[in-house]
C-alpha cells in the first residue's frame, strides 16, 4: 500500500511561472527524493535543471534548511 501525505507548503516554496502557482525547484528535487526508490533519477533531474540553466546558489535560496 503506498500512502500519499501532503505537508503544507511554506511560502518559500512556491513560485509564479507565467502566471501559475507551482512549487520551487529545490521544493519539486525534495519531493521527488521523497517518493522515488532511485535515488539516481533525483540526480538526473538536477543535472537536467542546472543544463537548463538552474544554478545551485538559486536551488539552495529557496531552501529553508540552509
Amino acid at each position: 500500500m503506498v500512502a500519499h501525505h501532503i505537508t503544507p507548503l511554506e511560502a518559500c516554496d512556491i513560485v509564479t511561472i507565467d502566471g501559475i502557482a507551482v512549487t520551487s525547484l529545490a521544493r519539486t528535487l525534495a519531493d521527488l527524493g521523497s517518493v522515488v526508490r532511485d535515488r539516481r533519477l533525483v540526480g538526473r533531474a538536477l543535472t537536467d535543471a542546472r543544463r537548463r540553466g538552474a544554478g545551485l546558489d538559486g536551488i539552495r535560496s529557496t531552501d529553508p534548511v540552509q
